[in-house]
């Protein structure tokens, strides 16, 4: 009797709380957007069956989480300025609709972007670079690598590219890096020295003693000889003399000044 009880109470509790069973209706996604070179600030679009849903600002850690709803096809665009857009498709169809009833893992992927180089041709970046999609072999999604194996040789062909041009441009940033370390030479220690310079007082002019007028109770014996200088003439003689007089009394010529020459002139002239 006892036992036939609890085995009412049993089955009122499982009536109480039945066991719901419901299909999941999205997936999980995340992963992280990552930079060969320089400082992140990009962008992650996502399009749903061919029109944009939204665009998200990626912080510094490039990390991203979406929540896809399923049956639907979705693209990823990771950007930022100056380098090359990635895509990644995501479709969440699910061959297998009982399959929903057991949920699926959170897909996990990550996306680094390199810059752009002129010369480059990145025209195959015009489609995603990846697909994923439910794979009935694992029961869950997956990515496709047909698709992969399609594009994988063009991809890696440009990859061979941008490495190239990327070693290019840090032998480059070395080099001026190298210039920058270099001392330059400091400017010459110029010392500012006031010289006072002291010219030699001019040489005191010589004075012209006036040639001693003849005796006068002697008689001239020769014509006096009165004659003003030229130029160039005697080799530039005494620049304070103006000429020269000669009493012809043996005691030769006298250089006189133009006061003595114009006084002599009017005496013997």
């Amino acid at each position: 009797m006892q036992t036939a009880f609890k085995t009412i109470i049993n089955i009122l509790v499982g009536l109480s709380f039945p066991l719901c069973i419901c299909a999941q209706q999205n997936v999980e996604v995340y992963g992280k957007m990552k930079l060969e070179k320089g400082s992140l600030d990009g962008t992650i679009e996502l399009f749903e069956n061919g029109s944009r849903k939204s665009i998200r600002k990626v912080d510094g850690s490039g990390k991203f989480s979406f929540n896809l709803d399923l049956d639907k096809q979705y693209v990823f665009s990771f950007a930022q300025e100056g380098y090359v857009t990635k895509k990644i498709a995501y479709d969440t169809k699910v061959s297998d609709p009982e399959r929903k009833d057991f949920g699926f893992a959170p897909f996990e992927f990550q996306v680094t972007l390199f810059k752009q180089y002129e010369g480059v041709n990145f025209v195959v970046f015009n489609q995603p670079v990846g697909r994923i999609m439910y794979s009935e072999e694992i029961g869950d999604f997956d990515y496709d690598t047909d698709y992969t194996k399609s594009i994988q040789q063009r991809l890696q062909e440009v990859e061979k590219e941008v490495e190239k041009k990327s070693k290019e441009e840090d032998k480059q940033e070395k080099q001026k890096e190298k210039i920058a370390e270099v001392p330059k030479d400091p400017p010459p220690n110029i010392e500012e020295k006031t010289e006072v310079s002291r010219e030699d007082p001019p040489t005191p002019r010589k004075k012209l003693r006036p040639p001693p007028p003849p005796p006068p109770n002697k008689p001239l014996s020769n014509v006096v000889v009165l004659h003003s200088y030229t130029v160039g003439e005697l080799g530039y003689p005494n620049l304070n003399a103006y000429g020269f007089i000669n009493f012809g009394d043996g005691a030769g010529r006298r250089e006189i000044t133009k006061e003595q020459f114009d006084e002599y002139a009017k005496k013997y002239h």
